[in-house]
């Protein structure tokens, strides 16, 4: 297990997403971009949308930026 951390932050609003994913688990960006739109919507039940990097919240689109994050090794607390 190779955990990383994600942030998103919307510049026109209070909305931010933080998001932990296991690394290990991604093959290609399409396996990253459904790991982080399941999680998200579980975590929020806010959809995004990584191709275009907006978010849909209460049914306005905001446009958002990715930080991510390297997070310590495996087992190690976040």
């Amino acid at each position: 297990m190779k955990l990383r951390k994600i942030l998103f932050y919307c510049n026109d609003s209070d909305i931010n997403i933080f998001l932990v994913y296991d690394e290990t688990r991604i093959k290609n960006i399409d396996d990253l971009i459904s790991e982080i739109s399941v999680e998200c919507q579980l975590k929020y039940g806010i959809m995004i949308n990584i191709y275009d990097m907006r978010i849909s919240y209460n049914n306005k689109y905001k446009n958002i930026s990715p930080l991510i994050i390297n997070v310590e090794r495996e087992g190690v607390g976040i």
